[in-house]
C-alpha cells in the first residue's frame, strides 16, 4: 500500500496494496482521461501508481479534485471566513483509484456495480477497523467499535448486512455506528447509483461529541461524500467530508481536536477498509 501526502494536508486515504491491472472485461466502462479530459501526465501518473491527491480547504480555500459535471457537490462556503479570520466551514477530499482484482475483471459492468454496492453495505465489517491516532502517539487505534444497520434512528434493533441481487436506483440506510472519538451516533446512508457510478452520501442524524460528553459537530452539519466511478483503468474513487458551521479547531478545558486531521484519519480508515473488502 502506498500513500502520498501532497503539499496539501488532507484525507490521507488509501487503498492500494495490488499493481495496477486495467478492467478491459467490464464493458462500457470509461476511460481515467475521460472523466478528467484535462488530466496532467502527472496526476495521472500518480493515480495509476496508487498514490493519493488530496486536499483540505482550509489551507487551498476551494476543491481541487472534485470531477466536474458528474453530480459531485461542490460545498458552499468552503473557503467562507468569520469575522475573526477563522474558517466558518471546512471540506476534505482525496481522489484515488483502486486496481481491479483478477476475479473482478470479467464481470459486467452492472454485476461489477452490484459487488460494490454489497461491499458498501456490510457496515458490520467496519468493526475493528484502525487509524492512526495522533492523540495516543501515531500508532493504530481502532475507530468504529459498533456498525450495524437500524430500522430508523434511535432503534437498538441489530439488523443484519442487506446482500441485493438486484441493483436499485436508489437506496436509504440508517447506521448506528459507535467510535472511540465521537461515542454512540446514528447516521443516514443515501446512495445513488447510475449505469458506471455509485454515490453515497453519509449524514449525521445525532450530534457528535468528543468523548460522548462535548458536543462538537451537531446533527445534520457533516457530510461524507463517496463517489465511485468505474473505468478502464479500475474504481476511480473521490471522497469528500464536508462541515459547515464550525471552525477547523475545537478546544475546551485545554483540550484541542484540529477536526479536517480527525476526518482526515477517519475517511483513511474507511477506503482502507473499502480496499480490503473490494480487493
Amino acid at each position: 500500500m502506498k500513500q502520498q501526502r501532497m503539499p496539501i494536508f488532507l484525507v490521507v486515504l488509501v487503498f492500494f496494496s495490488f499493481s495496477v491491472s486495467g478492467v478491459s472485461g467490464v464493458s462500457g466502462a470509461q476511460s481515467l482521461d475521460t472523466v478528467f479530459p484535462g488530466l496532467s501526465d502527472e496526476m495521472r501518473a500518480a493515480l495509476i501508481s496508487g498514490q493519493l491527491l488530496a486536499n483540505d480547504t482550509t489551507i487551498s480555500g476551494d476543491l481541487l479534485y472534485a470531477p466536474e459535471g458528474m453530480g459531485i457537490r461542490r460545498p458552499a462556503g468552503a473557503g467562507k471566513e468569520t469575522d475573526n479570520d477563522e474558517l466558518e466551514s471546512f471540506t476534505v477530499e482525496c481522489l484515488s483509484l483502486i486496481p481491479l482484482p483478477d476475479y473482478l475483471v470479467n464481470l459486467s459492468e452492472e454485476e461489477l456495480l452490484l459487488h460494490l454496492v454489497n461491499t458498501l453495505r456490510a457496515v458490520s465489517t467496519q468493526e475493528g477497523i484502525t487509524y492512526i491516532s495522533h492523540r495516543r502517539g501515531n500508532v493504530p487505534y481502532p475507530l468504529f467499535t459498533k456498525s450495524y444497520h437500524v430500522p430508523k434512528v434511535g432503534s437498538w434493533e441489530h439488523l443484519d448486512d442487506p446482500v441485493l441481487q438486484e441493483l436499485p436506483s436508489q437506496i436509504h440506510d440508517v447506521v448506528f455506528q459507535k467510535d472511540t472519538s465521537f461515542a454512540g451516533n446514528y447516521y443516514a446512508f443515501n446512495y445513488a447509483i447510475d449505469t458506471d457510478r455509485i454515490f453515497l452520501s453519509v449524514k449525521n442524524m445525532t450530534t457528535l461529541s468528543v468523548f460522548g460528553i462535548i458536543p462538537v459537530i451537531p446533527k445534520q452539519t457533516l457530510n461524507i461524500s463517496f463517489a465511485i466511478f468505474v473505468l478502464d483503468e479500475g474504481v476511480l474513487c473521490y471522497s469528500q467530508a464536508h462541515i459547515t458551521g464550525q471552525k477547523p479547531t475545537f478546544s475546551f478545558l485545554g483540550f484541542s481536536v484540529h477536526l479536517p486531521s480527525a476526518f482526515q484519519r477517519r475517511i483513511t480508515a474507511l477506503q482502507e477498509w473499502l480496499s480490503d473488502n473490494l480487493t
